[in-house]
């Protein structure tokens, strides 16, 4: 059963995967502007009990470093971090001979915590079920090959 919100309102949970954070704190990258505007919204459901938003510690962490603008902890405050233990690790790695390490760890997470959606700009998620956030705010469910 989904959670809830206090107001009976379903409550999704959002992984924010290190494309998705390096896009919103990169101010040169070509998707800044749509990370921006995603991650607005984000919080705006954030704000209304709609959503949880997640990332990993040591992408957030990383985020964190970024430029000026984004370095400060209350634009992440919304943000749980997620401490990615090594279980995790060990279980990304073993799948991370076929696909990227970030991806495999990102697959790994949204299985074990339950993740609704992921925010990412990475197009390899395509290649598996899982649901990612898209412009607009929508939700696409993503057949695997």
């Amino acid at each position: 059963m989904k959670a809830r919100s206090r107001l009976g309102d379903v409550v999704i949970t959002v992984l924010l995967d290190s494309t998705f954070l390096t896009a919103l704190t990169d101010p040169f990258s070509p998707h800044h502007d749509t990370a921006r505007t995603m991650y607005i919204g984000l919080v705006h459901d954030y704000s209304h009990h709609r959503a949880r938003l997640f990332a990993c510690s040591d992408v957030l962490d990383a985020a964190r470093q970024g430029p000026v603008e984004f370095s400060a902890d209350d634009v992440f405050a919304p943000v749980e971090r997620l401490v990615v233990s090594a279980g995790h690790r060990l279980a990304a790695a073993r799948t991370a001979e076929t696909i990227n390490p970030a991806l495999a760890l990102t697959l790994v997470i949204v299985h074990r915590v339950h993740i609704d959606l992921v925010a990412t700009f990475d197009p390899d998620v395509a290649l598996f079920q899982v649901a990612t956030l898209v412009p607009g705010g929508v939700a696409v469910q993503v057949a695997a090959h």
